[in-house]
């Protein structure tokens, strides 16, 4: 549970025979489980330095990082492993599931099956929410803190704890965005929810856990709990294109296409600014629709896309290079004619071939 959430409740009854008041009810912090298997972490990252003596190699020298057990969802693992060997571990494998698999994969391979490529889905961009660097109220809220990593294999759930700035604060208001960048000005806006009417006797830093769940159908569903009271408040933030019936507590977030992501990646690590729109990472609800956006913005958009698609299309077969000709055709249409709705749909259908075609 606490790889997941931030604290969870234990109860467990007639502890000491012959006691019958012998009850444990208590809530158990995430940073408390850190703390007593401290001395475990510590032995894993020496069994990585073995490994890679062992090996020869140095960390650069890695190409990916996969954990495996479910031990591995600790939250901590992956940020010591981040911080030791700087690769982000991948996460498009169920731990739980990845010894059994490996094993399930060298059977078939030894009795001399054919073995498929599987296919898992993942989250194309990081998930996270604004939040102050510091507790500072008169400073700047710019903070960009991630909860759902780039790459986490679907559905997936993850939770944070914040912290409220001043003391009687009643209101608390959780603004998401999706981007690789530290600051939130240089990612992408998708959705806020407001936690309302919260204790006014409560005191500065009291919790208020944010839960992020993720479907395959990439639903996402955003819920903040105030610790102090139990009020929660949450909505459902969809993918751009998909049908949107309900009022109120849903939205769209939009795509964000291979390409501009290894854009986006590239300003981080190179610590250049952000190129996003300021329409993109306003907080107003105007600036989530794309059929606002003028049709230069669309033609614009095509023109950075193309690097990336004449690198794939390259290396495609004749079948797979008749189909990515047939969507930028389409595109350009949907780009000319200024209809954002068509355009983000065929960027989508474009994005889920590139990527396929260059993990192949």
């Amino acid at each position: 549970r606490l790889s997941f959430d931030t604290f969870t409740q234990v109860a467990e009854e007639f502890l000491l025979p012959g006691n019958p008041s012998s009850h444990l009810e208590t809530t158990l912090e995430r940073d408390d489980y850190e703390q007593s298997i401290e001395p475990l972490l510590d032995r894993t990252i020496s069994c990585v330095d073995s490994a890679l003596k062992d090996a020869g190699m140095h960390a650069g020298q890695l190409d990916k990082v996969i954990l495996v057990g479910g031990s591995t969802r600790t939250p901590l693992v992956e940020q010591l492993l981040t911080q030791k060997l700087g690769h982000r571990p991948s996460a498009e494998i169920d731990p739980d599931l990845c010894v059994a698999l490996g094993a399930a994969v060298q059977g078939a391979l030894l009795s001399g099956q054919d073995v498929d490529r599987v296919l898992i889905e993942i989250t194309p961009h990081t998930l996270g929410v604004r939040c102050a660097e510091t507790r500072d109220p008169l400073g700047p809220a710019n903070a960009f803190a991630p909860i759902i990593p780039r790459g986490s294999a679907l559905p997936c759930k993850r939770s944070q704890t914040f912290y409220t700035m001043v003391p009687g604060q009643t209101e608390v208001s959780t603004d998401v965005y999706q981007g690789e960048a530290a600051v939130v000005t240089e990612n992408i806006f998708v959705g806020k929810i407001e936690l309302a009417d919260l204790d006014p006797d409560s005191p500065a830093d009291s919790p208020i856990s944010v839960t992020f769940t993720m479907n395959l159908n990439g639903m996402l569903e955003v819920r903040a709990v105030d610790r102090r009271t139990g009020k929660e408040a949450s909505t459902e933030i969809k993918r751009l294109n998909e049908s949107s019936k309900q009022a109120g507590s849903q939205t769209e977030f939009g795509s964000v296409s291979a390409d501009e992501i290894s854009e986006m990646l590239g300003r981080v690590s190179a610590g250049q600014p952000s190129q996003t729109d300021e329409a993109q990472s306003s907080q107003s609800d105007e600036a989530l629709e794309a059929d606002s956006k003028p049709s230069n913005t669309l033609t614009r958009r095509l023109d950075e896309l193309m690097p990336s698609i004449h690198a794939t299309r390259q290396n495609a077969d004749e079948q797979d290079a008749e189909e990515i000709d047939d969507l930028v055709a389409q595109l350009k249409a949907a780009a000319d004619s200024n209809n954002s709705e068509a355009f983000s749909e065929k960027v989508e259908a474009l994005e889920d071939l590139l990527f396929y075609l260059n993990d192949a």
